[in-house]
């Protein structure tokens, strides 16, 4: 009944929870700092949001890198309700500069798709 895995896997996991039949988790290895010794809790959104916290770090570059990626206005609002309230605030200015570029890479794309083609499949500009 245990999990097969390949041979030093542990060593690549940062945290690992083990739940019980409860579905209460406890932190059996934590490189972050954030669960171990920690009496068992259940996994919620919020766990998501410290977890996030801790990867992307404090430093604003790499939130920042975050919200460039994002390539859809969803994987962005998700991206948004994962931070902070003071992150959120934080990075409104990119979040809508970003959300206004998706918007209007859509539209652009939208409108050239409507656009008449010649025979020849070049766009006809008549």
């Amino acid at each position: 009944m245990a999990p097969i895995t390949r041979d030093g896997f542990e060593f690549e996991m940062s945290i690992h929870f083990e739940l019980d039949q409860t579905h209460q988790a406890f932190c059996s290895k934590d490189r972050t700092g954030l669960f171990m010794n920690k009496d068992p809790f259940r996994i919620t959104e919020d766990t998501g949001r410290k977890i996030l916290q801790w990867c992307t770090g404090s430093g604003g570059e790499d939130v920042a890198l975050l919200i460039q990626a994002c390539d859809t206005v969803k994987g962005l609002l998700e991206l948004h309700g994962c931070l902070s309230e003071e992150q959120q605030r934080e990075f409104l200015p990119l979040f809508r500069r970003r959300k206004a570029e998706l918007l209007l890479m859509n539209n652009s794309t939208q409108v050239l798709s409507k656009q008449p083609t010649s025979r020849n499949g070049y766009l006809d500009l008549r």
